[in-house]
């Protein structure tokens, strides 16, 4: 029996029956392109969002890491809140530097917990793959063992509150006013004869303060004494440095304190820093070695340094040719017009000691309130 032949289809009928169809569920198939349509607006609505607070949510972990400006507290309390949101990455970051933060205010058992809390919502991060820079251990491990080692090194260290002696002082004068500083010879013996030798040399008189933050103050370095502020933070090439000593870790840099500016694990005899406000301590705690510190029951105690620190800053300046100009972003923290540190003289049991190699004729000690003098005015 022979097979009947298919007839051949017939596209004129295939379109019309096609268009037929079309006509019927015309109000069903538009539903369904502007359902789509909305769909996916939304999805890239939703992605634009998303990628604009993750990206929101990095510059808060930026600006808390890396700025400096806020306590330590307020720090906290971001990085807690950047630690319970965001994606995996984010999270895990947020954990580590809160570890770091914990550690630099002795909270040892806090910062182990973000430690711990990081290797659990972290899995994913790439953060637990980084090396240390020595390749044994991960980034993250390596910070656990210094949180240790930290932690082990303090329970068998006592951390003490040493009172600067008042026998031999330093009389620090500025253009903003004197002021008398004691030192801790017992804890950091090199650093204070360093200190002594530069000021009998003068190698502080005429140096400029050259950064004005809320919490520290810096000053000295023989390039701050020309009107270039671009050159304040040069160097010689062949500089002595100084090592670190027992008060490096065993002197919390309150208020008043003065070190010696870090230079990795060396620091700079010619530089000073001094802590002005709360949070300064944590900056530089068991990087600088606390050497001396303010007199605060002598003279005007602290009252020259806070007048330091409120003056204008090239960040904080309204004049717009500075804010404007962009080589002058990287002096934000240099004073427009900087205090100036005129002298620095040692004295003993109320004398000028000798051994000075400059003019010591113009040293004025400020007046003490606590015997009847006045206190000076800003000059």
């Amino acid at each position: 029996m022979t097979a009947k032949p298919r007839a051949a289809p017939d596209p004129d009928r295939f379109w019309a029956e096609l268009s037929r169809k079309i006509r019927e569920h015309q109000k069903v198939l538009v539903g369904i392109a502007v359902l789509a349509a909305v769909l996916v607006i939304g999805v890239i609505l939703y992605a634009t969002l998303h990628r604009s607070k993750v990206r929101e949510q990095w510059a808060d972990l930026i600006t808390v890491t890396t700025l400096g400006r806020i306590r330590p507290q307020q720090e906290e309390s971001i990085l807690e809140d950047l630690a319970r949101r965001g994606d995996s990455d984010l999270r895990a970051h947020a954990f580590l530097n809160l570890a770091v933060l914990r550690a630099s205010t002795r909270d040892y058992e806090g910062a182990l917990r973000a430690l711990d809390r990081l290797e659990e919502v972290g899995s994913d991060s790439p953060l637990l793959f980084l090396p240390s820079p020595d390749s044994r251990y991960s980034l993250v491990q390596l910070v656990r063992h210094r949180i240790e080692a930290e932690k082990g090194w303090e329970e068998r260290n006592r951390v003490i509150e040493p009172r600067p002696e008042t026998g031999r002082l330093a009389l620090v004068e500025t253009s903003r006013g004197a002021f008398w500083v004691g030192f801790l010879p017992d804890l950091a013996p090199e650093h204070v004869k360093r200190f002594v030798e530069l000021a009998k040399a003068g190698a502080y008189n005429g140096t400029r303060v050259y950064s004005v933050t809320p919490t520290q103050i810096l000053f000295g370095g023989a390039a701050t004494r020309d009107e270039d502020p671009f050159n304040d933070l040069e160097d010689p090439e062949d500089l002595a440095t100084i090592q670190a000593e027992p008060a490096r870790f065993k002197v919390r840099p309150a208020r008043g304190s003065l070190s010696m500016v870090a230079l990795g694990f060396e620091e700079n005899p010619y530089r000073i820093s001094i802590v002005v406000g709360e949070s300064g301590a944590f900056d530089i705690e068991k990087r600088q070695t606390v050497f001396a510190r303010v007199l605060t029951d002598r003279g005007p105690g602290m009252k020259p340094l806070d007048e330091i620190r409120k003056v204008t800053t090239y960040a904080a300046s309204k004049d717009p040719a500075i804010r404007e100009d962009d080589r002058y972003r990287r002096l934000a923290n240099h004073p427009v017009k900087p205090p100036v540190i005129e002298r620095i003289s040692i004295w003993s049991d109320g004398k000028l000691e000798e051994g000075h190699t400059w003019d010591t004729s113009a040293v004025k000690p400020p007046p003490d309130p606590a015997k009847g003098g006045s206190a000076p005015q800003d000059r």
